[in-house]
């Protein structure tokens, strides 16, 4: 085998390992149900729906896991048409769904509250995309 071969190979078993860990092999679960009662906690943001990741991704990295609040669900809630509306507004956010969590919550409340917004909700219709991690 030659030198460029092995560097080949070595190059696309990195790429495929790096897609594997980001989670583009994962299944993409779509589901109807109901959530709630629950807490939602949340901040606004307006534009492109696509950009909303990004959000999702800092309350990940930057607010639920440094703090260990990793088994909370994330959440969005989208307002409007975005073939429609210029800046289309939506909620990006987590989910408090049960006493441990409420417990959790309340250790780092203060932080939250500072940056964010909550909504106490009873039930609720829920359509949801659930991606793996």
């Amino acid at each position: 085998m030659n030198q460029s071969t092995l560097i080949g190979s070595a190059l696309l078993i990195a790429i495929l390992s790096g897609l594997w860990y980001v989670g583009v092999f994962n299944e993409v679960k779509f589901r109807d149900g109901m959530v709630g009662p629950a807490k939602f906690v949340y901040k606004k943001h307006a534009g492109p729906y696509e950009q909303s990741g990004m959000h999702f991704q800092v309350l990940w990295c930057t607010d639920l896991k440094k703090r260990g609040l990793e088994d909370f669900r994330m959440a969005g809630i989208y307002y409007d048409d975005p073939e429609t509306t210029k800046k289309p507004r939506y909620l990006a956010g987590f989910l408090v769904e049960n006493k441990g969590q409420e417990d959790r919550f309340e250790a780092f409340e203060k932080d939250f509250l500072k940056d964010f917004e909550v909504m106490n909700f009873q039930s609720n219709e829920d359509h949801s995309v659930n991606v793996p991690r």
